[in-house]
């Protein structure tokens, strides 16, 4: 490839994520956590409105915080930003945007209808949602980050529980595509199997048939594992001690090539 091939297509990709960026700007506003990108995006205009951002996410304008970080990349003359940000997209686990902007088609809705589906239950997840006592299983599935973690128990301790559900639903399906699924199971393994009904009716039945089907598939596993260790066990015992003669090896032999 000649230098200019190689500068003609770093432009291509610069502006094939710039038009990502165009086309799905609203979606990355609602979907990016600005906090732990911060680190990643080595731009002077970022630095510039680095204390902004804090001061817009501790006061919980998590799309305010989004959008000033999205125009300080548009106004960075820096010709490698959008590979630099999609790269801590990438270091930060943001598989949602990611996949979204890179593999998805422009019409998939899929993941607005379900965050929609959510917001409609909201105030029933305010009411009967113990958040402090699910965080741990949002943590171990990679739905919040530790930090989100700490900030939400924050606010439960100073009397803002509502607040803090509300939060948690904001940022619920930043991190991963499977965010939806992940938590109404949390909600269904946490006694709230009601909730989980009312959000998705017939979620109990599809959970349980996939893990019976999952366990079934693993006694298979561990069937098989099992069978072929008695075979190779038998085998072992049950050799002829004497040397085959010559072409009488059979099948063992051939095996053993």
């Amino acid at each position: 490839m000649s230098a200019d091939d190689s500068k003609s297509g770093e432009a291509s990709l610069y502006e094939h994520h710039e038009h990502l960026i165009e086309v799905f700007f609203d979606f990355i506003l609602d979907n990016l956590r600005v906090t732990h990108l911060l680190l990643e995006l080595h731009l002077e205009e970022v630095r510039r409105v680095t204390p902004r951002l804090h001061k817009l996410e501790n006061d919980n304008d998590l799309r305010g915080a989004a959008k000033e970080l999205m125009l300080a990349i548009k106004r960075s003359e820096e010709p490698e930003k959008w590979k630099m940000f999609f790269g801590a997209l990438r270091q930060d686990g943001a598989s949602l945007i990611l996949d979204t902007l890179l593999e998805e088609k422009e019409g998939d809705l899929w993941h607005t209808e379900r965050r929609n589906l959510i917001d409609v239950f909201k105030k029933d997840l305010q009411e009967a949602l113990d958040l402090e006592r699910i965080l741990p299983a949002a943590l171990d599935k990679e739905l919040i980050h530790k930090e989100d973690a700490d900030n939400l128990k924050t606010m439960i301790k100073d009397g803002s529980h509502a607040r803090a559900i509300g939060t948690f639903l904001i940022i619920l399906h930043r991190r991963k595509t499977e965010w939806y699924k992940d938590f109404l199971t949390i909600l269904h393994d946490h006694n709230y199997k009601n909730l989980a009904e009312t959000i998705e009716p017939g979620f109990g039945k599809k959970l349980r048939e996939q893990r019976a089907h999952t366990e079934q598939e693993e006694m298979k596993r561990v069937d098989r594992e099992a069978a072929a260790s008695r075979r190779g066990g038998g085998e072992s015992r049950h050799a002829d001690p004497r040397p085959a003669a010559e072409g009488e090896g059979g099948l063992h032999d051939s095996l053993d090539q």
